[in-house]
């Protein structure tokens, strides 16, 4: 499933980015596990908890974010 379709306040795993070298040097590789913490309204960021600091991601981003349930 993509990062747009997690609950917000559900942890998942990525298991699959997009090619962005910025997405690897900010944490977010498959394997890492993250939390939904917030959607902004009128199609904004979705917000993720990643460790111990939060990032926004665009939508669009997120769609091709694939994850899966914790471990």
């Amino acid at each position: 499933m993509s990062l747009n379709e997690v609950k917000l306040c559900q942890s998942c795993t990525i298991h699959q980015t997009p090619y962005l070298p910025l997405l690897a040097s900010l944490g977010l590789r498959p394997g890492a596990k993250i939390t939904i913490v917030c959607r902004q309204p009128l199609h904004g960021p979705v917000i993720v908890r990643l460790g111990q600091r939060c990032l926004a991601l665009s939508r669009e981003l997120a769609d091709q974010i694939l994850v899966g349930e914790a471990a």
